[in-house]
């Protein structure tokens, strides 16, 4: 597209696949454990907050949310997943989960595959980081789970927290999905929370990369937001100079030709149906009818 000539840098960074555990089954029930957190709409909330850190910092994310309301059982989720996270394309592997125990259980642990040096890294770092938060740190952990034993790249499943323990839910809820993110994302790549995140993501004096203020998102470069056109990941997003470089969502008219944002900021392409009505976008996002 002629007019994306104000780029962010291309992504050389890792390739990551983000997972958020479970699934809402055909029928309406979710295979997720709740209690005072429901896991898997804390963890599908919790998903883009991470998606956009490690984006922030170079590396691609795709997050893989189960189709709601399709699956017969908590089989297929198996068979969605795995034939995506072993297609090549990626070099890490994460699934999101929140443990529980009947309220007796507390803290981070991080499950990773046996003998797996990097996976058992990645997985102490994200226990060591989670941690700092202010939860028990239980360590990492090796099982019979789907999710690192039958993928090809490193993986690792993070059980944030138990949701059904009163005091974990409640400072999860106090922290908020943005610090959560940033102690996973930092530990996905191996680096202490305290000594990165603080002085990159949080509110700082100098910011950088994504960070939302008061219900919008902006992106930072060496603590200037930016503005205009915006490539971070694969994705196109536009930064309204009218507004202080606040992401732009729904509708844009730029130079005589229209472009369509969804609720996440993407520039979309392809056939698209908005607001009941069918519309059809070049591979650039163009309108064409």
């Amino acid at each position: 597209m002629a007019t994306f000539y104000i780029l962010e840098r291309e992504v050389k960074g890792m390739k990551i696949f983000l997972s958020v555990g479970h699934s809402i089954l055909k029928g309406g029930g979710c295979t997720s454990a709740s209690g005072y957190t429901h896991e898997y709409r804390y963890n599908k909330e919790l998903a883009p907050y991470v998606k956009r850190v490690l984006e922030s910092l170079g590396h691609s994310c795709d997050v893989i949310v189960c189709p709601e309301g399709v699956f017969p059982s908590k089989r297929s989720e198996y068979s969605y997943k795995i034939p995506i996270a072993n297609s090549g394309k990626y070099d890490l592997v994460c699934e999101l989960h929140l443990n529980a125990a009947d309220g007796a259980g507390h803290g981070v642990e991080v499950f990773h595959y046996p003998g797996d040096k990097k996976g058992y890294n990645i997985a102490n770092q994200i226990c060591k980081n989670i941690s700092s938060l202010g939860f028990t740190n239980r360590g990492t952990k090796t099982g019979q789970l789907y999710m690192i034993n039958d993928t090809k790249p490193t993986a690792v499943l993070v059980e944030s927290f138990f949701c059904d323990n009163k005091k974990d839910s409640d400072l999860a809820k106090k922290l908020g999905f943005k610090k959560m993110a940033q102690a996973i994302a930092y530990g996905l790549l191996q680096e202490d929370y305290n000594s990165k995140a603080n002085t990159s993501i949080s509110d700082t004096n100098m910011k950088v990369g994504w960070t939302e203020e008061d219900g919008l998102w902006y992106y930072y470069d060496k603590g200037k937001r930016r503005t205009g056109w915006l490539k971070s990941g694969s994705k196109w997003f536009y930064l309204n100079p009218d507004k202080d470089g606040a992401m732009v969502t729904g509708w844009l008219d730029y130079n005589h030709n229209k472009f369509y944002f969804n609720s996440k900021g993407y520039c979309m392409t392809g056939k698209q149906v908005i607001d009941g009505n069918t519309y059809e976008f070049n591979k650039d996002g163009y309108l064409i009818k």
